[in-house]
This record gives C-alpha cells, structure tokens and sequence, in this order.
C-alpha cells in the first residue's frame, strides 16, 4: 500500500503523457510536474491551466505553489501526526526494514550501561517518539522498539551516561523505578475531556476501527488523485489534507455519539 500511494503520482503522469520503452531518465521531464514548468501554472495535462510570465509576481506564484506542495507534504504532516512523521507513516523503508530492525538478541542495540535515574531526558529526545527509559525499564534494558532508527539523540541527551549502543548485556537496574512498574505506558490509558485516550509517548495516531481506516485511506487516494490532474505532485496535498479531515471528521462524530449516548444514559 506505501509503495502504492508513493509510485501513484510517477504512475498517473506516465499515463497522462504516455510511456515508451526506451530509456530516456528526462522524459518526461523530473520537474513537469512542477508549478511554472514549461511556462504553465499546472502540468501540461490539467484541465485548467494559464500561462507564467517572466515577470515577479507569476514567478513568486509559481514559487508558492511549489512551497504549498512541500509545506503540506512536510510540515502539516508532522504537526498532526508529530515528528518523523514521513519516516514513521509513510516511508516505505520502515516497511522493508522493520522485520530486521532490533529482532536479533545479537544486534547491537541502545542499552543501559549504568543505572537509569528516570529523568525522561532521553525519551523526551528521541524524534521518533520512543519512550526511550521505559524500554530500557521493562525489556532487560534494551531499545527493542522498531521504530529506532539509531540518531542517537538519546544517548547525546543523557548527562548520567547511561545509554550506549552495544550488543553486550544490560546492566541490571537495582533501582527498580516504582512509577515505571505501577503505569505499563503500553497499555497506560488517562481521562481527557471526559473521554479515555491513549497516553503512550509514542506519537502515532490512534485507529478508529478498520472500516474507518480503509475508507480514510480510500477517500485519501480517491482526493490525490483529483488533485494530482493539475500535476503528479499536487497529488499529496489533496491526499493528506483530505486524509486528515476525514479522520477529524470520524472522530468528532464519534466523540458526539459518545456524548449524546452518556447523556441519555445520564437522564434515564
């Protein structure tokens, strides 16, 4: 499915301006897709288009589309979604990689080399959301999530020295940590506007049921590829964007149905 949605928009250009078999890397052009190539707006395809003159204000246009398709494939991206959201959502890399990403016992991995005080220095570093000194807590010391991808801003982030990346044995923590027993942050649910959520420092969104998350991907691919008509490239700002407000949609909808049913349960 990654691979899918990230080949659609080379896939929908080659069938706009055809495909031959002799191997030719620039055509189509890497950029004819891009906002002001050829002298137009929009790819050369679309079904609406205007001209981009030399001139600044058509230029600085062109410019801020460009900006547009990069700010909603990067920014709006990650401040919904949290940091690495590219990496950690659509990045096929992480699909292929995963089964050998920290499985083996003898893979060097990031590992507790002194005794951990608990001060979440490293956890509140990790871009990818990992909450680094619970999985040194509760898996004999060692980062066994699939989500590292070795930045080390853990380890350069505790000031104790506590963290190194190594497949030799953990040290044992005698400290046993009390908070960290009492709360499973795997299964660690807190109260929220009335409602309970999950309070994993793991920055993921949460599932709405598998009908919703196949017809969110559905309407994310069914709005890229509307978009995309203006040009291969516009088909990630249609595609996040309408991912996005359907799945705010679907959760507003169902905290409304919560409410309401909490309501009449409250009044009988």
């Amino acid at each position: 499915m990654l691979f899918f949605v990230l080949f659609l928009p080379a896939t929908i250009l080659i069938h706009n301006v055809g495909f031959t078999p002799k191997v030719n890397v620039m055509a189509p052009s890497p950029l004819a897709d891009n906002p002001g190539y050829g002298g137009k707006a929009f790819a050369e395809t679309a079904f609406f288009n205007f001209e981009i003159k030399p001139t600044w204000n058509d230029v600085l246009l062109a410019f801020g589309m460009a900006v547009f398709i990069q700010f909603t494939m990067s920014i709006v991206l990650n401040l919904r979604y949290g940091q690495g959201a590219f990496c950690r959502v659509l990045c096929p890399y992480a699909a292929m990689m995963a089964p050998l990403m920290n499985k083996s016992p003898v893979q060097s991995k990031i590992t507790r080399v002194a005794q951990c005080n608990g001060c979440r220095d490293c956890s509140n570093a990790c871009p990818q959301g990992i909450d680094v000194s619970r999985e040194i807590f509760h898996f004999d010391g060692k980062v066994i999530n699939t989500e590292c991808i070795k930045c080390y801003n853990c380890i350069d982030a505790c000031d104790t020295n506590v963290l190194k990346d190594t497949a030799a044995p953990a040290v044992p923590q005698t400290d046993r940590l009390k908070p960290y027993e009492k709360r499973p942050w795997q299964q660690e649910m807190v109260r929220k506007d009335g409602f309970l959520v999950n309070a994993r420092h793991m920055q993921v969104f949460d599932p709405l049921g598998p009908v919703a998350d196949f017809m969110s991907i559905i309407v994310a691919l069914v709005c890229g590829g509307i978009t995309s008509r203006f040009g291969g490239f516009w088909f990630y700002p249609g595609a996040i964007i309408s991912f996005i407000v359907f799945r705010e949609c679907c959760l507003y909808m169902t905290k409304f149905a919560k409410k309401k049913t909490s309501s009449v349960v409250s009044s009988t």
